[in-house]
């Protein structure tokens, strides 16, 4: 502590230690309470004294100055332990945060904004239980310190019985756990199921299952389904709208380029390209969103009620590519299943509206091919289109039914669609 000449000496821990009270903070005036004297142990110091954490974040973001490497010392524990003496040990901790406390006046931190730091373990808490006190909770106490006529105002939990039970309600906690884990793997053993790969609102933990998902999907290993796994959920919602759907495309357009610029088109304008439109050309992801990007049933009532809407946007990627395709002198045909009759007109439009412009032709689905799947519309159109004499170099869709069946072209296409599957 600080003698009369300002300087700072060792002190008798007894002495020191005698001069703290203990306060129940429960009393309604503290000055009435009863006073508890503490048990303390010299191998149970005093580590630090400190403010709240905004003032030191506070002191600690300054330049180096006394303030912030007080703070620092205060903090490292080092330089005392190195004292084998306990005695020694103790006044060297009393010593730093004193020096400490100093500085805080200095700077007219208000006294009841400090703290006095007792080590969080089984020994600290041991340090500091006021005799003749029965403790069953863990309430917030204060010790005053009297110092030159002044109260000194420390705070610090008590939790030493406390903490025992603590402790052993955590191991209750846990045996209650892991016996209900045993129960529900003896149930999913004996019954057969599959246990969830993870909760839907913890995407990380799905990350693995989803991403198998997706690829055996896209590459048609997964056939036939009809919603998206419920745990899937967010990691689409990731897939679709965070980027790497876009980059997925991005990367499959420029494999296309690629081939294109292998060819050469010919002047009987006869040399073709057949784009699928639905996720191919223009996106229904805003719709989709709505539907949970496919983990709920299609809904033709709906998506039809969305497409009158002429909303969809362009995929970015495939208009370009468009618009290579066409002015290297190919003729470009948009197939559709969408219904003629009453998806003809909003679809031009929409298209137009995007930038799909100077394609050779749009076709829709008529009554004559009503009731056909995909694969047996598609490739009857086809199979026409190749009777006019054209020349089919590439065929492009979000759909394996885009692709599947007869005169599907010189080479074939698969952007990425893991929203639905159409059969």
């Amino acid at each position: 502590m600080d003698s009369d000449d300002g300087k700072t000496t060792s002190m008798d821990s007894d002495d020191e230690l005698a001069d703290y009270e203990f306060i129940d903070n429960d009393s309604d005036d503290s000055n009435d309470a009863a006073s508890h004297r503490f048990q303390v142990s010299s191998n149970c110091p005093p580590t630090a004294a400190t403010v709240s954490s905004a003032l030191l974040l506070g002191i600690c973001s300054l330049p180096d100055t006394i303030f912030r490497n007080a703070v620092d010392m205060a903090l490292a524990d080092s330089e005392c332990n190195k004292h084998e003496n306990s005695e020694l040990r103790l006044s060297c901790f009393f010593n730093k945060a004193h020096d400490l406390l100093k500085l805080y006046d200095r700077v007219d931190v208000p006294p009841e904004r400090l703290l006095f730091k007792i080590p969080s373990t089984w020994q600290g808490s041991s340090c500091f239980v006021p005799t003749n006190l029965e403790i069953l909770n863990c309430p917030l106490f204060y010790v005053y310190r009297r110092h030159h006529n002044m109260f000194r105002q420390f705070s610090f939990s008590l939790c030493s019985k406390t903490r025992q039970v603590y402790m052993i309600r955590t191991m209750m906690k846990r045996t209650q756990e892991l016996l209900v884990f045993l129960v529900l793997a003896l149930f999913y053993k004996v019954t057969g199921m599959k246990r969830p790969c993870c909760k839907p609102q913890q995407p990380a933990d799905c990350g693995s299952f989803c991403l198998s998902w997706r690829l055996a999907v896209e590459a048609n290993n997964v056939r036939g389904w009809r919603t998206v796994p419920t745990q899937c959920f967010l990691y689409l919602q990731t897939y679709m709208t965070g980027g790497q759907y876009d980059r997925d495309v991005e990367f499959i357009v420029g494999e296309i380029t690629s081939y294109v610029n292998g060819i050469v088109p010919s002047d009987d304008g006869k040399d073709e390209w057949i784009l699928d439109v639905d996720d191919t050309c223009i996106s229904n992801v805003y719709y989709y969103k709505g539907k949970r990007y496919g983990c709920d049933p299609y809904d033709p009532s709906a998506f039809r009620a969305w497409a009158m809407t002429g909303g969809c946007p362009a995929i970015p990627a495939m208009l370009g590519l468009f618009n290579k395709l066409v002015n290297s002198g190919f003729k470009v045909i948009l197939l559709t299943g969408r219904n003629e009759e009453t998806l003809g007109q909003v679809t031009i439009e929409n298209l137009h509206n995007q930038g799909f412009l100077g394609y050779e032709r749009l076709i829709l689905r008529t009554a004559a091919y009503k009731g056909q799947s995909a694969v047996e519309y598609k490739s009857a159109i086809r199979k026409k289109l190749v009777e006019e004499g054209y020349r089919i170099w590439g065929n492009i869709g979000d759909q394996w039914s885009d692709l599947h069946g007869d005169y599907v072209g010189n080479r074939t296409f698969k952007l990425p669609n893991p929203m639905y599957f159409v059969p």
